[in-house]
C-alpha cells in the first residue's frame, strides 16, 4: 500500500462521517488506518497481496473497518457480518489454494 494510499482511505472515512472540512481528526484516523492495516495483515491479508482487483478491495475494506472502528470509538463490540465477510475473502482470496 502506497503512503497516497492512508490519505485516500483517509479522505473517504472524513467525508462519510461529516468531517470533510477539518483536519482536528486526522492524526488519530491515520492512526486506526494503520492499525486496521496490521491486523489485516497479522491475519494474512498483506497490503502488498495480489490479484486482479486485490488493491482496490483492500483499501475499501480498511477505509470500511477504519470508519467502523472510528465510530463505535475502538471497535468496540462484535465486527459486522458484512466486514466479518469481507476480512476473510479478503484473507482466502489472496492465498494460492
Amino acid at each position: 500500500m502506497l503512503y497516497e494510499d492512508k490519505y485516500l482511505i483517509l479522505d473517504v472515512i472524513k467525508s462519510n462521517v461529516g468531517l470533510s472540512t477539518t483536519t482536528v481528526r486526522d492524526e488519530y484516523i491515520l492512526q486506526i488506518i494503520d492499525g486496521e492495516i496490521a491486523r489485516l495483515a497479522k491475519k494474512g491479508a498483506p497490503p502488498t497481496g495480489t490479484g486482479e482487483y486485490y488493491q482496490d478491495e483492500y483499501r475499501m475494506l480498511v477505509a470500511d473497518l477504519a470508519k467502523w472502528n472510528y465510530e463505535t470509538g475502538g471497535g468496540i463490540g462484535e465486527l459486522p457480518v458484512n466486514l466479518a465477510k469481507r476480512e476473510r475473502n479478503l484473507i482466502l482470496g489472496d492465498k494460492d489454494v
